[in-house]
């Protein structure tokens, strides 16, 4: 049932990454990387091999398609780094992503009642301290846009961190994928790499992208402050133990 319930560009991506010659975990690596390569402009951190680069553009021209195909912010990555390119791996680092159904109905759930500007001039704030592959941010989002407007996001700033690489790339992925390819502007959004709980200096900025010039940058005390605070709660974006 879960097979058929799942998003059909996450099973395409599935089928192709299973038919390379290159490990599925390595090559879905490659695929993040050139992802948030032409997102953001940055300089991919490993280069693939000359072998590899048509078959990534083909996976990264698949999940563009997929995010256009499906509704706004739908979580098509979290299906393919579960069961592909992370099987079998899970219980070592103990990663089991909140189902979507869940995801939703908990931030349906949610009372949220600022959609405007905020009245003191700055961007409402919501964090989330283990994100996983952004599936409640996701989830969260989505809720936003059905209850106001897409034009709701841009007052809103959106947060995320994950101690695996894997898991806060394609956080980031996949919120900048849906503002672009969706067209739906969000206020700003910040990713990092990192223990919560941990000293800031061990994080590593994703991404921070921002709609105003002169937002505080990513390592700025007040931001690391509020993330840690939301850690230290030891609670997700809904509240939920983490």
């Amino acid at each position: 049932m879960a097979q058929k319930n799942r998003p059909r560009s996450a099973s395409l991506i599935q089928g192709l990454l299973q038919q390379r010659q290159w490990p599925s975990s390595q090559l879905f690596g490659w695929l993040l990387d050139d992802v948030l390569a032409d997102l953001t402009g940055q300089r991919k951190p490993y280069p693939p091999p000359v072998e590899a680069i048509s078959s990534l553009r083909e996976l990264a021209g698949e999940y563009a398609r997929g995010v256009a195909e499906h509704p706004p912010f739908e979580d098509l990555l979290g299906p393919v780094f579960m069961e592909v390119a992370h099987r079998g791996d899970q219980q070592a680092r103990g990663q089991f992503f909140t189902p979507p159904g869940i995801a939703r109905l908990t931030a349906e759930m949610l009372n949220v009642e600022y959609s405007g500007p905020h009245p003191d001039g700055r961007l409402w704030q919501v964090y989330e301290p283990a994100s996983g592959a952004g599936g409640m941010l996701l989830a969260f989002i989505q809720v936003q846009i059905e209850r106001f407007t897409p034009e709701s996001l841009r007052h809103w700033s959106y947060t995320a961190i994950d101690l695996d690489t894997r898991c806060a790339q394609i956080t980031a992925a996949q919120l900048l994928a849906n503002v672009l390819i969706h067209q739906m502007p969000m206020g700003e959004v910040v990713v990092y790499q990192g223990n919560a709980l941990a000293p800031d200096a061990d994080w590593r900025v994703i991404v921070h992208a921002s709609m105003e010039a002169d937002r505080p940058p990513a390592r700025h005390p007040a931001r690391i402050e509020a993330v840690q605070a939301a850690a230290a709660r030891n609670v997700d974006l809904f509240g939920l133990p983490a």
